[in-house]
């Protein structure tokens, strides 16, 4: 029985992209994620095999009904949840913590950057932050286009909602981590007002890592 092939072209991506093991495995991390609820998870999932209904693929939609449900610009997966005016806005909080990148597939398969001395920590929080964040932005999406009555979400309450996630996330991580690396990041954050508030989970900084 032939394999089925995983979606490329939403990726912007070779369609021999998963001839490589070392992509394989890539993909695999980013489908067997540690350390975070499959809520989240499968939401990136979602992404990678291209099974987000975003208007785009839409095909019985009229072409003048595929626009951004916050902008009205073509709604694709890349533009929703990376270049939309709300989205970016959305992410600017982490703005201290990773230099975001323009492209999906950046997004999902290229090395993080970040502004901070803490590399490691940041790339064990990463999956995290990532899954958080494009969720949240999902889910304020559909508020807007299935519960039209509700007040819209701005993009700092989805901010704030997204950290709320990770904070929790992070709180889980720390209690059952022994990698130093991630708690002297969880001690740098201080430096920030907006992930000291939002994001450092209360008590962190009199944890420390699990023998």
């Amino acid at each position: 029985v032939a394999a089925c092939p995983v979606p490329t072209a939403h990726l912007q991506l070779p369609e021999d992209f998963y001839s490589s093991a070392g992509n394989i495995a890539l993909i695999a991390e980013l489908l067997q994620p540690e350390h975070i609820l499959p809520k989240y998870s499968d939401f990136i999932y979602r992404v990678v095999v291209g099974a987000v209904p975003v208007r785009a693929r839409l095909g019985f939609l009229p072409a003048d009904q595929r626009g951004c449900i916050f902008c009205d610009e073509f709604e694709t997966l890349e533009h929703l949840l990376l270049r939309c005016t709300f989205t970016r806005d959305v992410w600017v909080g982490l703005e201290p913590l990773i230099s975001l990148t323009t492209t999906l597939h950046g997004l999902l398969f290229e090395p993080l950057r970040t502004r901070l001395r803490h590399r490691r920590g940041v790339a064990l929080l990463w999956p995290i932050l990532r899954a958080c964040e494009l969720y949240t932005i999902w889910l304020a999406r559909n508020d807007k286009v299935f519960r039209p009555d509700t007040l819209d979400v701005s993009p700092l309450a989805a901010a704030h909602r997204a950290a709320h996630l990770v904070r929790l996330h992070l709180h889980h991580l720390l209690l059952n981590s022994a990698d130093g690396a991630l708690f002297r990041l969880v001690h740098a954050l201080r430096a920030e007002v907006w992930t000291w508030t939002f994001i450092v989970p209360t008590g962190a900084l009199t944890a420390s890592p699990r023998r």
